[in-house]
């Protein structure tokens, strides 16, 4: 992907020996991609945001089905970090971003549509395997005195299938005093967690019912 402030895609043809660009949302010099999902050699997804003279945030999905010469972009969304699709079903997908958003296709992105987890400050990646998406990111629980501040963040794990709304699976807490999800990845019945809090690093894993175990903490982190 591109750098901040120019939405657009950088792609490889031979293993990262040379590459190309292409840009999208010429018109909006204050554009970024932040995703992006190759689902075939020639039709790929990016998905991203923009921001507006009065300081609002308009998140797009763009779609090329010829290898990037032209795109397709929807806009009208929340700030949008993710977008994956299915592994068994290329008609399903899933972008996922800021205070919440959901957004899913079910006709291969030629359709959107919008919807929000409740209660949820942002939902930072998605990973699906097989069917099943799996979701992560943070949510604010309210201190003693009832203020939602950072200290007080907790990570969480969700499940996806075609019906649409999440399942959630396990919070993480407030391990350490608070916690952002950051990274997701689901092998077999293992679920790994890359968490960031206060600047330090930290893995996470669950297995099957096993509890929740922290399996790496790399200290501080610049």
């Amino acid at each position: 992907h591109t750098g901040a402030n120019t939405a657009g895609v950088a792609y490889s043809t031979d293993g990262g020996a040379n590459w190309s660009q292409v840009f999208f949302l010429l018109g909006n010099p204050n554009s970024r991609t932040v995703s992006v999902f190759p689902q075939t050699a020639t039709t790929w997804y990016a998905c991203g945001s923009t921001n507006d003279d009065l300081g609002g945030v308009d998140g797009f999905i763009a779609k090329t089905t010829n290898g990037g010469s032209s795109w397709a972009i929807s806009t009208g969304y929340q700030e949008l970090l993710d977008v994956e699709f299915s592994l068994t079903n290329p008609l399903y997908g899933i972008a996922v971003g800021s205070a919440g958003a959901m957004v899913e296709t079910f006709d291969g992105g030629t359709t959107w549509t919008a919807f929000q987890r409740p209660g949820t400050e942002g939902i930072t990646d998605v990973d699906f395997v097989g069917a099943t998406a799996y979701q992560c990111g943070y949510t604010y629980a309210s201190s003693s005195a009832g203020d939602e501040i950072e200290a007080h963040r907790e990570g969480f794990v969700d499940a996806i299938n075609e019906s649409g709304l999440p399942t959630p699976l396990f919070s993480l807490g407030q391990v350490g005093g608070g916690n952002i999800i950051y990274e997701i990845a689901v092998v077999g019945n293992a679920v790994s967690m890359a968490t960031i809090y206060a600047g330090t690093g930290r893995l996470f894993e669950k297995r099957g019912e096993a509890a929740l175990a922290q399996v790496y903490d790399n200290g501080s982190v610049p």
